[in-house]
Order: structure tokens, then C-alpha cells, then sequence
């Protein structure tokens, strides 16, 4: 129970800061301050960088042991994998052209305004509910389906991701 406990603490973490990053991008998008600023549009950029940074980076490879040992378990839950699965690529796209459509709104093509507002208001809807799906969903699931023996090599995986992601310790002379 304190593995899994301990593996969903630290993938809840990672939601809460994804989910203040899409907030954010779903503000931007409402607001439309980067329509007018090229330093709102730098900084509208950067957290889509972020945030596809963040996924790649870290979310998504600490998910994989979990997904690995859920995988097969039973008809309901490779159809939840599959739904996750397809949302996370459904983000990707929408990530990607969120951020080559900055690049067109800063080269003055008017019509990308209106794509890039879309795109964010679209990205940040699926990637909520994607989200709490994960939390609710995912999590009921694994505990319903995983035994506690399952737990250690998921902790273990999320540990080595962690640890990899860290910043080196300055050696000391």
C-alpha cells in the first residue's frame, strides 16, 4: 500500500503542475495578449516548451512501468490505456502546431492568431480531462487491479526517472 501510495503521490504532483500549465495556456488563449505583444508571445512559447518538456521528459516515462503492468489486465482496462493513449497524441499534435503557430503569429500571419487561439483552447481542454482521467480513473483501476507486489518495480521506475532528471551534485574540490 506505501508503494502505491508513494507512486501516485508523486504522478499527482506532476498533474497538479501540468494542470497549472494548461490553466495557464487556456488563460492566454482567452485573453489574447500574445495577439498583441511579442513578449507575451516569447512567453506563451516558453510554457508550451515547457509543458511538452515536461510531458516528455518526465511524466511519460514515469507512467510506463505502470502502463506495463496494466497492460492486458483486462478488456476495461487496455480500453482505458488505449483512450489515454490516444488522448496523449491528440495533445501532442495540438502541442506541436501551438508552437509552430507562434512562429507564423511572430513571422505576421493574421490567420495563425485564430488557429493558435483554437489549438490552445482545444489542447487544454483534452489535456484536463486527460489529466483527471489519470487521477480517477487510472488510479482506481491500477489499485483494483495491480497486487501489492506489482507496486516496488513501479516505484522503482518512477525513482529512476526521477533520479535521472535531477541536476548533477557539484563535486567538491
Amino acid at each position: 500500500m506505501l508503494a502505491f501510495e508513494s507512486a501516485w503521490r508523486i504522478l499527482s504532483a506532476e498533474h497538479a503542475q501540468m494542470r497549472e500549465l494548461a490553466l495557464a495556456l487556456q488563460r492566454d488563449a482567452q485573453d489574447g495578449g500574445w495577439r498583441s505583444s511579442t513578449a507575451a508571445l516569447s512567453a506563451l512559447q516558453r510554457r508550451l516548451q515547457e509543458l511538452q518538456q515536461l510531458d516528455n521528459d518526465s511524466h511519460r516515462p514515469k507512467g510506463v512501468a505502470l502502463v506495463a503492468a496494466l497492460r492486458g489486465k483486462s478488456a476495461e482496462v487496455d480500453a482505458l490505456l488505449e483512450t489515454l493513449e490516444s488522448d496523449q497524441s491528440r495533445c501532442d499534435d495540438w502541442l506541436a502546431e501551438a508552437i509552430a503557430l507562434c512562429e507564423q503569429v511572430r513571422a505576421g500571419r493574421e490567420p495563425a492568431a485564430a488557429e493558435l487561439q483554437q489549438t490552445l483552447g482545444s489542447h487544454a481542454q483534452v489535456l484536463l480531462e486527460h489529466l483527471d482521467r489519470e487521477d480517477t480513473v487510472l488510479r482506481e483501476i491500477s489499485a483494483r487491479c495491480l497486487a501489492p507486489e506489482d507496486w516496488p518495480a513501479i516505484v522503482s521506475s518512477i525513482s529512476k526517472v526521477l533520479r535521472a532528471s535531477r541536476p548533477a551534485a557539484p563535486t567538491s574540490r
